[in-house]
């Protein structure tokens, strides 16, 4: 068991660094990676509570909602109450988050890409499947 807690800890390391996630901001955006990820769910969902977020990404409430508050006043996300239930909010991208969401995506794709382009293809292969296991 401690040689699989010290692999996957080594993975950690190695992945975090090789993708630039420890760098504040990434993706050469004004943005850290908690913010990038609250866009990201917020994308794919079209339409979340508070809630949903804090439960998809497990962060803590408080901090989950000074970042919606700050993404807000930024004009990136937009908050209506909920038709179901009028204690909620129904968070969702503004224009200009749909836009900055995309920009982020193309640049991640992008770092993916140079980092998958310094591997074999045999290697790449190997990561691929490794990550799908």
């Amino acid at each position: 068991m401690r040689e699989n807690i010290k692999q996957i800890r080594y993975f950690n390391r190695f992945y975090t660094a090789h993708l630039g996630l420890l760098n504040h901001p990434i993706l050469e955006s004004d943005y850290s990676l908690s913010e990038v990820r609250v866009l990201y769910e917020i994308g794919e969902a079209n339409q979340v509570t508070a809630q949903q977020l804090s439960e998809r990404l497990k962060l803590d409430k408080g901090y989950l909602s000074r970042l919606i508050k700050l993404l807000t006043k930024q004009g990136i996300l937009l908050k209506v109450p909920s038709s179901s239930d009028g204690r909620a909010l129904q968070i969702s991208l503004s224009d200009a988050g749909r836009s900055l969401l995309k920009r982020l995506q193309v640049k991640s794709d992008e770092q993916i890409e140079g980092f998958l382009g310094r591997l074999s293809p045999a290697e790449g292969t190997m990561l691929v499947n490794a990550i799908k296991t």
